[in-house]
């Protein structure tokens, strides 16, 4: 359990500047559907409901995010959690686990980061097709082909990563990053491209080391300097 800012999932245009607590494996989300792997990493001990509600209100966290290796896979976990949370729940997963699970949070989750790569999950084309505010973080190997196989025009916002620490160098990730925005015309991040700016050319939010600003968006998702409504879930006030 760690608070987070919500920018680190990664969630950009989703209640920017808030910050929830993540509970779930070491590395969060996995790309693939290893198990054994993923929670091999991780210190595993019983979930403590009364913990968890504890530690979101000690930490001040404006809710949490489920993060196991395969989050649908842990039902157990999940319903543990959902007795803990208070105030807004995210969901970080990879499209793998238990449709059943996943049922029961469409209606539950305020957000979703969707973890995918060259073969996504059987469930993901379903959180992108129900989910409420859908983030894609796509994990690439290929220039040519940085995005998952899906269906992405429900999502609210794509963030390419490169799956080798040596595609992260800056040609092939310009190479991608073009690659990818003939193929999704929606906001569209990766390592050099982080902020968000309007059409008018005003920057409506600056972000860096997983922290953001607010600069001329205003709390009802508007540009402040021509007025253009941008696609933004903003945090209700109060």
């Amino acid at each position: 359990m760690v608070p987070q800012a919500i920018e680190k999932l990664p969630l950009f245009r989703w209640r920017p500047g808030g910050r929830l607590l993540v509970v779930g494996s070491r590395d969060g989300a996995a790309f693939d559907h290893d198990l054994d792997h993923a929670e091999g990493l991780s210190f595993r001990r019983p979930l403590d409901t009364v913990l968890v509600a504890a530690a979101q209100s000690r930490a001040r966290c404006d809710g949490l995010a489920l993060a196991w290796s395969s989050t649908l896979a842990f039902p157990q976990a999940v319903e543990a959690c959902l007795q803990a949370c208070r105030g807004a729940l995210v969901v970080c997963s990879n499209g793998h686990g238990d449709a059943g699970l996943l049922e029961r949070l469409l209606p539950l989750a305020d957000a979703w980061q969707l973890v995918a790569g060259s073969a996504p999950g059987p469930l993901a084309q379903r959180i992108l097709d129900a989910g409420r505010h859908v983030e894609v973080l796509a994990g690439w190997s290929d220039p040519a082909a940085p995005l998952p196989p899906l269906d992405l025009a429900r999502a609210t916002a794509v963030h390419l990563v490169p799956r080798s620490s040596a595609l992260g160098s800056e040609e092939p990730m310009r190479a991608a990053y073009t690659t990818a925005r003939t193929r999704f015309a929606g906001a569209l991040y990766d390592e050099a491209h982080q902020r968000d700016d309007c059409a008018c050319g005003e920057t409506l939010v600056w972000r860096t080391s997983g922290r953001s600003r607010l600069d001329a968006l205003t709390s009802e998702a508007r540009c402040r300097a021509c007025g253009q409504n941008h696609c933004f879930s903003i945090a209700p006030r109060g």
